[in-house]
């Protein structure tokens, strides 16, 4: 049989290789090998196509959450930057209510015109000073000898006494450990806590000063007011004796001589510890660690020198 006579076309369907197939079978055949094709179609192009898609997409998911991550990051680094930026903000304002060298050489200057500034009365004119105590004509009239009978009849704030305290190895109140190379004590005592330890120094005075009791007032609310920080301690009052002044009816009731006071007390500016002192504090106290831990039981011995 030749091959064209393999493939007859018969009315009832089609022969192929001597097998007669219907229409039906042969649609079905020639689906099943479409479907075949585009399976392996599928499998050769698409397929491959889908997988780099999808690897793609994974790619971009992957550099996605990476600047997600990035931008998280930087939010961090902005955030504490501004942090920092705060914290430093908070050290200057802290650093500039201390004490400097510079406002502690005008700090007398400053002091004693705050006390000068108490004796803005002085300027009124007497007769109406003695009108508003009150006071009858006999002490208008006779007020010097009044006022040298009373020493003086309206106190006048003034400076007695500004000794700075200067600390040295030989006195008894101070320590080689406790001065600092400038000369003003290192506090170490816990008496601003146990934080400033090693972190401020402080220069002490002793201070003494005049003025009746508003003028004394006046005088320690303005040193709350003054550029460096102060501290104000022992405080220690007299009161002069001055004689009464009567009338006809008896003590006068508001023409009265000023009762001054001497006022004493101990003054302690307090300066914080440079850079560089807390650089060389920072050095000392790493080497006595390691000289300590060479000296303890079980150290191993330090290498011979070469």
């Amino acid at each position: 049989m030749s091959q064209a006579d393999e493939f007859l076309e018969e009315e009832e369907g089609v022969a192929l290789f001597g097998i007669s197939m219907s229409p039906t079978i042969l649609g079905g055949i020639l689906a099943l090998v479409g479907i075949a094709g585009a399976v392996w179609l599928g499998i050769k192009l698409v397929k491959p196509a889908i997988d780099a898609r999808s690897q793609l997409a994974t790619d971009i998911s992957t550099k996605e959450a990476q600047l997600s991550q990035q931008a998280d990051i930087q939010k961090r680094i902005e955030a504490a930057q501004d942090e920092r930026n705060a914290a430093q903000t908070v050290q200057r304002e802290v650093l500039s209510m201390f004490a400097s060298k510079d406002s502690l050489s005008t700090l007398l200057l400053d002091l004693n015109q705050q006390i000068e500034q108490r004796n803005t009365e002085q300027g009124t004119p007497l007769s109406s000073r003695l009108a508003a105590l009150q006071c009858p004509p006999y002490v208008v009239n006779k007020f010097q000898e009044i006022k040298d009978k009373t020493n003086g009849f309206f106190a006048v704030a003034e400076m007695r006494g500004f000794e700075p305290v200067i600390l040295s190895t030989n006195t008894a109140q101070a320590n080689a450990a406790a001065i600092a190379e400038d000369g003003l004590e290192l506090v170490q005592d816990g008496s601003l806590g146990s934080a400033a330890n090693g972190q401020v120094k402080r220069q002490t005075y002793t201070v003494s000063f005049a003025g009746n009791f508003p003028q004394t007032q006046a005088i320690f609310r303005q040193l709350e007011q003054l550029q460096p920080l102060l501290m104000v301690k022992d405080v220690n009052m007299e009161v002069t004796e001055r004689p009464i002044l009567f009338g006809s009816t008896g003590a006068l009731e508001t023409c009265q001589p000023d009762l001054p006071l001497e006022t004493t007390f101990t003054l302690q500016a307090l300066l914080p510890l440079s850079a560089a002192e807390l650089a060389k504090q920072a050095d000392e106290a790493k080497a006595a660690e390691e000289a300590a831990a060479e000296t303890a039981p079980g150290a191993a011995p330090a290498p011979p020198a070469e």
